[in-house]
């Protein structure tokens, strides 16, 4: 297909039947591509108000993104390479794009997973089942010459990719701000799992080259103990370094990955926050001012820069630690013993020594926004604190806040410090126990002078890893409190899109109110009993005091 092709339009008085169909197929492989619920009420609605707004002028593509709207669903379009398109496809990402014939209306094709190979094709103006197809079969489908020719594809995505509870009907089903960090990390990470496998499968060949310096000493001390040839020493100083560089290699990949990660998750969340400001309902800040709250958007920052270090470092020590284990439990049956004591203690530096760590860390980073609110408030309006009594205020609280902050920082800090001072502990018990075992078997024959040295570098690394592991343990809980912040923008309650069906009426429109009551929490009513009515043609201005309602109406 010829990029030039001119975009078919549609009159909707003649195959409106047929193309409120289509949308709605659409609308439907889309929304379960980005993950969300798509009631079918609210999806006709959204079609047929699309279908009878475009006045037979716009384009099926057009159709898409004006219904995708009212839903919550972002089509946009872009001109690609089927490659392109077929490497960028994924569970969480896909794409559509027109194939012309001669029907009523035009053929539209959606690809919604890809395996390398070929892509998963469901063509969405039939009832066939999707199906794979290798990139030769579907460059004939659209009539294409090669692969690589550019062509006219529409991305879709979710308007709110971070919703907790996804509703393809323009208004969230929301209760605010109660959701775990733990579940917001998921959602989160939740469109990358792709990524993130890669980079686990990059993290457990790096755990796997690591050993090459304890299994290579296990068989340089045995060849050095039955002779002084100097081949076998060549040998292993090579498969060392070819052991070695290959780690170094997978750990530069496994950056760039992580790197895509970063960026995705700073675009994701960017995109997410600009959406819900604009249709944010205006109960949905509870007593927050809005430009204040938009000071948690910055913790994005530290969500990139702590899924990062975990994913680079946490990753590297779990691998290391497993496949260290691993060995050991290899070399003799009280070394697989001592490696289910080394997990016991592990678990309990972690679990029982860390309750309530992420609970302080969320309070400490609320005690350090609201400091950040108030020295706001102290900017906004610097003629208020000028006088004597003002300035005495403004650092008052600025002093109640700060000493807020600190008392959460201290006992957020104790459990940090409980859980250090517990893997330290860890490092010099496992140490010396592994010496007198290993010194043991070694005497009693069970085990050779070089397994056991291989075991107490295998020991050192793990156990030296886990006591870094008190870095990542405090970027764990910064991730927690700054996703919990970054929820305070994602968990905005949206107002309902779309619009109202008038009756057809050649008069113009007056405006009544009989007996109007409205209030924002269901209890203090901001209208009550309002009766008023604006004719046709007339200018009106609202006039009261503050708070009166005339925002509201």
């Amino acid at each position: 297909m010829d990029p030039s092709t001119p975009t078919t339009s549609i009159d909707p008085q003649r195959a409106e039947s047929l193309l409120a169909a289509l949308v709605y197929r659409v609308l439907t492989f889309s929304s379960a591509s980005v993950g969300l619920e798509l009631e079918e009420e609210a999806a006709r609605r959204a079609v047929s108000l699309a279908i009878r707004e475009s006045h037979g002028t716009e384009s099926v593509l057009d159709l898409f993104c004006r219904a995708g709207q009212e839903l919550g669903i972002v089509f946009t379009r872009v001109n690609k390479s089927i490659d392109d398109v077929a490497k960028a496809a994924s569970p969480h990402s896909a794409w559509l794009t027109i194939v012309h014939g001669q029907g009523a209306t035009p053929s539209v094709l959606g690809i919604g997973d890809s395996n390398g190979g070929g892509v998963l094709v469901s063509m969405l103006d039939a009832e066939t089942p999707p199906r794979w197809m290798g990139l030769p079969e579907l460059t004939r489908v659209l009539g294409a010459g090669t692969k690589r020719d550019q062509l006219e594809w529409v991305a879709v995505e979710s308007a709110s990719p971070l919703s907790q509870h996804h509703h393809a009907h323009g208004q969230d089903e929301h209760v605010y701000h109660n959701v775990p960090p733990f579940e917001r990390i998921k959602t989160l990470l939740k469109a990358e799992k792709t990524d993130l496998w890669v980079a686990v499968i990059y993290s457990a060949a790096i755990g796997l080259m690591t050993l090459v310096v304890p299994v290579a000493t296990q068989s340089l001390v045995n060849t050095v103990a039955f002779g002084t040839l100097v081949q076998p020493l060549v040998v292993l100083t090579l498969a060392v370094l070819a052991g070695l560089g290959f780690a170094a290699l997978l750990q530069g990949l496994r950056t760039y990955v992580v790197e895509v990660i970063q960026r995705r998750i700073f675009v994701r969340v960017a995109t997410d926050v600009a959406h819900r400001l604009l249709r944010a309902r205006k109960d949905g800040y509870e007593g927050h001012h809005a430009p204040e709250l938009v000071n948690r958007f910055l913790d994005v920052a530290t969500v990139q820069k702590s899924a990062a270090l975990l994913l680079i470092d946490g990753l590297s020590i779990f691998m290391q630690t497993l496949i260290g284990m691993i060995l050991l439990a290899i070399y003799h049956p009280w070394l697989l013993a001592f490696d289910v004591l080394m997990l016991v203690f592990i678990v309990i530096v972690l679990f029982p020594m860390g309750s309530g760590a992420i609970y302080t860390a969320i309070k400490e980073s609320k005690a350090k926004y609201a400091l950040t609110a108030w020295l706001e408030e102290l900017a906004r309006h610097p003629l208020t604190f000028k006088s004597a009594r003002g300035t005495a205020l403004a650092l008052e609280q600025a002093n109640t806040l700060a000493s807020e902050w600190l008392r959460y920082r201290s006992k957020h800090f104790r459990i940090l410090l409980r859980q250090i001072i517990g893997s330290f502990a860890l490092q010099a018990i496992a140490s010396s126990v592994l010496l007198g075992v290993g010194g043991w078997l070694v005497i009693n024959r069970q085990l050779t002078l070089g397994q056991l040295i291989a075991a107490e570098i295998v020991v050192a690394l793990v156990v030296s890893g886990f006591t870094k592991f008190g870095k990542q343990l405090e970027t764990f809980y910064d991730l927690s409190a700054a996703i919990d912040k970054l929820g305070y923008l994602t968990d905005l309650p949206l107002e309902r899109q779309g619009s109202v069906s008038l009756r057809r009426s050649d008069r113009p429109a007056a405006v009544l109110f009989q007996n109007v009551q409205f209030s924002y929490d269901g209890r203090t009513p901001i209208l009550n009993g309002v009766n008023w009515s604006i004719e046709p043609g007339a200018r009106v201005g609202l006039l009261g005091h503050s708070g009166a309602g005339k925002s509201s109406m």
